[in-house]
């Protein structure tokens, strides 16, 4: 059994309390009763696990430790670093159209977008002005990474000039393509 100790002195006319000092109860190989002086300080349980597992003494267990400590960092940030899936960027690269004119009011719009994650929320943008399209005008709510994708208009298209672009989303992170040109021309009777 362990236990502590304080001692009180007088130190220059007042009693000071000096301590804990630990003590340890044990019996000895004849069976008596015996008490040794153990430290000032207790010893913390992780140091003395891995004391008692590498079987160290005091001043060997900063030396024989040290390699199972990094190779133990290592492993842990490794986990961390297979774990987080989309620590990276994704691309959005546009396909067609390609600034190119069409009779089509519901047009195509192909896409690619790759990345660190297998799946991805991407929409459709079309504007007629030179701001910035806010309201998306089409939406694929499961698109694969690295495979063609296609996104059809949520409406017919009027006569006119439109600039598009796609965006992606995943888990707060954002991809948004560059931007294109299509013209949607009024078709001509034969």
């Amino acid at each position: 059994m362990v236990y502590k100790r304080y001692i009180q002195k007088k130190v220059n006319g007042k009693t000071k309390i000096f301590g804990p000092y630990y003590y340890e109860s044990y019996r000895d190989k004849n069976g008596k009763s015996k008490t040794r002086y153990l430290s000032k300080r207790k010893d913390n349980k992780i140091s003395n696990t891995i004391k008692r597992i590498f079987n160290l003494k005091k001043s060997q267990a900063p030396i024989k430790v040290l390699p199972f400590m990094i190779l133990f960092c290592l492993i842990f940030l490794g986990i961390f670093i297979l774990a987080d899936e989309g620590s990276g960027d994704f691309t959005v690269s546009l396909i067609t159209p390609n600034n190119t004119q069409t009779t089509d009011n519901t047009p195509l719009f192909e896409f690619n977008v790759t990345g660190n994650y297998s799946d991805y929320v991407c929409e459709l943008f079309l504007n007629t002005s030179s701001a910035t399209p806010t309201t998306p005008s089409g939406k694929n709510t499961y698109v694969l990474n690295n495979s063609y994708t296609i996104i059809e208009s949520n409406t017919s298209l009027d006569v006119g000039h439109y600039k598009w672009l796609i965006n992606c989303t995943k888990e707060g992170l954002s991809g948004i393509s560059g931007v294109r040109v299509i013209e949607v021309e009024e078709v001509v009777g034969d």
